[in-house]
This record gives structure tokens, sequence and C-alpha cells, in this order.
């Protein structure tokens, strides 16, 4: 999973977990005219710990987690915290104004990115924090660092197949369980009746409704393998034959093509660039995380949440032990090199 899935992840799981904790009696779900409290959801999170995820196939299966949903999103929470007083520490923290400032430049580099944000239950008050905290990090580690444009300028030449919008496809499809709604699906399609409205009946892939029968990848080359070769293969305003996925039929019709195209280079672009090689740079120099996680370890942490409270107890166990085995291992190594000097 890349940087920026990670990011929104965070964004859907806070805005969630926040919005649960503000309105802990507000409903957020009603069956047969019983209600789900936004209560009965956070803690059901704090014990749940199977997750459904999806292979690059689009097969769906459940999956043990490490520990639970609110358990992790404690620690990532805890480990925010940690970052924000470090750079408080460091004369770094990123101010309202500097973070404003950084939603605007986010802004020129994808027009579209507070509406993506926003459609993975981020709030505007939400954005602003994990843009607060991701500022803090880069200003911890880029911290003494210049990069001049000339760099940034030097590198793009050196590297331009970093600098393409990917070929892209927009595509309808139609998922289905059995053979006989395969047969009736072809029936449609041979009767005249556009793919669309067709997918539109008879589409049981997941979330089919969400994306309005639109496939969820849009860059080809992240399409999960039989999909691709379809994107590659079949020209737009066509349709393809049915593939296998998982223990599932599809076909897919191609509404559109974009190839590959040159990225544009601005002045916001350059930037970016200079403030990644800035990144890079003090990566080389500086284990954050590392820094982070002693901070973490001998920080006072006090857990008010009872379910959250022993496992945060066993957590600080491991991580003493971490401590622990690093000291004997110094120490080892201390002998080692004392019996090689003595012999």
């Amino acid at each position: 999973m890349n940087r920026k899935k990670i990011f929104f992840l965070s964004l859907a799981v806070l805005s969630l977990l926040v919005g649960c904790n503000q309105q802990q009696k507000s409903k957020v779900a009603v069956i047969n005219g019983e209600s789900i409290t936004a209560d009965e959801l956070y803690n059901h999170m704090e014990v749940k710990s199977i997750v459904r995820v999806r292979d690059n196939n689009m097969n769906e299966y459940d999956m043990s987690l490490a520990d639970t949903i609110a358990f992790q999103t404690l620690q990532d929470l805890v480990r925010q915290k940690a970052l924000l007083q470090l750079a408080k520490e460091e004369n770094v923290l990123p101010t309202e104004e500097e973070t404003n400032k950084e939603l605007e430049f986010r802004k020129r580099l994808n027009p579209n990115f507070v509406q993506q944000a926003l459609s993975r239950g981020a709030g505007p008050d939400q954005l602003r924090k994990m843009l607060k905290v991701e500022l803090a990090e880069e200003k911890l580690i880029a911290k003494g660092i210049a990069v001049s444009k000339k760099d940034a300028e030097d590198f793009v030449k050196e590297n331009p197949k970093l600098f393409v919008v990917p070929a892209t496809v927009d595509l309808v499809w139609i998922q289905v369980l059995n053979d006989e709604k395969k047969q009736k699906v072809d029936a449609e399609l041979s009767s005249g009746q556009s793919f669309e409205s067709v997918a539109a009946r008879f589409n049981q892939a997941p979330n089919a409704v969400k994306y309005r029968n639109r496939f969820p990848v849009r860059n080809i080359e992240a399409l999960p393998d039989p999909v691709k070769s379809i994107a590659q293969s079949t020209e737009q305003g066509k349709y393809s034959d049915w593939v296998k996925i998982g223990q599932s039929s599809a076909r897919f019709y191609v509404e559109n093509k974009t190839p590959e195209q040159k990225q544009s280079i601005d002045d916001a672009r350059i930037e970016m660039v200079q403030r990644q090689i800035a990144i890079n740079r003090g990566r080389k120099a500086k284990d954050l995380p590392r820094i982070i996680f002693e901070r973490i370890r001998n920080s006072n942490v006090e857990i008010a949440q009872p379910n959250l409270k022993e496992l945060w107890k066993t957590y600080e166990q491991q991580i003493k032990k971490v401590e622990l085995n690093s000291a004997k291992k110094e120490t080892n190594d201390s002998m080692q090199k004392s019996d090689s000097s003595a012999k």
C-alpha cells in the first residue's frame, strides 16, 4: 500500500472515530425500525479484528488484524501527537497559515485533492489535521537541508519516466456469480440493450452501486492482469468476452481510453520535486521513525478507555523488551570486541 492510500485510509478511520466520539448516542443506521448508534459502532470497532480485503484480482476475503482497528488507530494518534510535540520542540511545528498554504499547494498539484479526501470520509477539519502532521514530519526530516530549483529541474530532466500521466481507461463492468446470470446478460446484450443498462440490472460486483458499475481502477498499469489485457486489447466503444475473476465471471465495456502523456512541469511540480529531494536526503541522515518510537517508549502515555488500556499495557511491555534486547546486544558486542582486543 503506497503512502497516498495510507494517508486517505488514515483520514477515513480518523474521521469515523472522531465523529463517533463526539456523537456517541447519534444514529448511524436504522434496520427495520431499530437503530444502530455511533456508540455501538465505536464499541464494535474496539474489538473488531477481522477485516475484509480485496486483492489485485478483485477477489474479496477476510483477514485477521494484528490488533483491532481501534487500537491501531490509537497507535497512529499517539505517534502523531509525539511527532507534533517533537516538531514544536524543534521549532518546526506548522502554523495554521502554513497548513492552509499546504492545502492550497496540494490543490495546485491535484485539483481533485479535496474532493477525493471528502469522498473517503474526511471532513475539512480532519483533512487539515492530517496535512499538519504530514507537513510537520516533512519539516523534521528536511530540517537544515537546502535544495535549489536547478537541482529539481536537473532531476526532472534526468528522470523523464517519473513525470508522466499514466494511460487510463474508463470501464463499465458486469460481474456475475453463476452461469444463469451470464446467459441473461448475453440475451439482453444480444437484444440491443446498452451495456450500461444491463450492468445496472445484473451487476453483482461489490460496491457496484457506489461506483455506478464503473471499475474502480483507471490506471491501466495498475489493473489486475485479466482486466489489464482487456483494457489494452479492446477498442473504445466495444465490450469484451467473459473472463474469470476468482469464482465469478465478468465482461467489460471500454467507455473511454486516454494514452500516456507527459506531465506538465509547472512551478508547483518543481517545488514538490525540491521538497522530495530534501526528504530523501534527510531520511539518509535521520531515522525519524526510530526517534518517534524512542520518544513514545520513554513517554508517559495514559489510556483512559478500558478496552484499549490493557492492549496498550501489553504494547508498552513489548516495546520495553526491545530496549532491553538492544541493551543486551550492545553489551555482547562490546564484550566480543574486548575479547578480540585481548587476543
